[in-house]
């Protein structure tokens, strides 16, 4: 009955070791999980800040295609009011010369006729 008894005990312990040998590898398992989640996190953390990093880029480059976009119309409506410019003189200057001989022919014919 003692050998019995210690036996069980034997056993009992045996058991109880295996146990604690479950359990304690289920809680490195657990670790291991909670240790990759807080990779995971990390490695989304550092994508989302890279995602965040690029986004800023592409706004800064955005309002510069702006600005040059801007600088670029001005720089046009700089050009087609010279352009307008340059032909509203040409076109005064030839009707200028258009209206010059014009106004001297009649005035020569003018002074003719009183002559005679």
């Amino acid at each position: 009955p003692l050998q019995e008894h210690v036996g069980q005990r034997k056993e009992a312990a045996q058991e109880a070791e295996l146990s604690l040998e479950e359990t304690e590898l289920t809680l490195e398992e657990l670790e291991l999980d909670i240790q990759e989640a807080a990779l995971n996190d990390t490695l989304e953390d550092r994508q989302a800040e890279q995602m965040r990093r690029e986004g800023r880029r592409l706004a800064e480059r955005i309002e510069e295609l702006k600005q040059q976009l801007r600088e670029a119309r001005g720089e046009l409506e700089i050009s087609i009011g010279t352009y307008n410019a340059e032909v509203e003189t040409f076109e005064a200057e030839k009707l200028k010369d258009l209206q010059g001989p014009a106004k001297n022919f009649s005035y020569a014919k003018v002074v003719k006729f009183e002559a005679k």
